[in-house]
């Protein structure tokens, strides 16, 4: 969960919140909580920067979507996850969302124009001796 940060004034730059999302107000109350960007890293289990009580996790794919950045944006490897809630599910990062359980592990994308253009041209060499 979030934590209060203290007394917002909508007149503040944006630049202001370094990091942090943009604030919600309370019941219409000037006080109101701004949640920060998490950060996160595969592994077995994975890390969030800055560092989480279980209670203060995100609880499932839908807020990690909604509060966190991967420090790669690559698919995470076979086995990577990340502990989401408190009751030990686990999430992982496909390379474009986030999805639930341990990554199954994905294959590299392919590289445009890789090997296939190299065949072609030999081939186009051979037809015209």
């Amino acid at each position: 969960m979030t934590e209060p940060f203290g007394y917002y004034d909508q007149s503040y730059p944006p630049e202001i919140l370094r990091g942090y999302a943009a604030p919600r107000v309370l019941g219409g109350a000037r006080a109101v909580t701004i949640e920060r960007t998490l950060t996160v890293a595969a592994g077995e289990p994975g890390t969030y920067e800055p560092e989480l009580a279980a209670k203060d996790r995100p609880r499932n794919v839908t807020e990690l979507r909604e509060r966190a950045r991967v420090t790669d944006p690559t698919p995470w490897p076979r086995g990577a996850y990340v502990l989401v809630g408190t009751s030990g599910k686990r999430a992982h990062w496909t390379g474009e969302d986030w999805h639930s359980d341990e990554s199954p592990g994905y294959a590299p994308p392919a590289v445009a124009g890789g090997d296939e253009g190299a065949a072609d041209a030999d081939d186009e060499e051979g037809d015209q001796q």
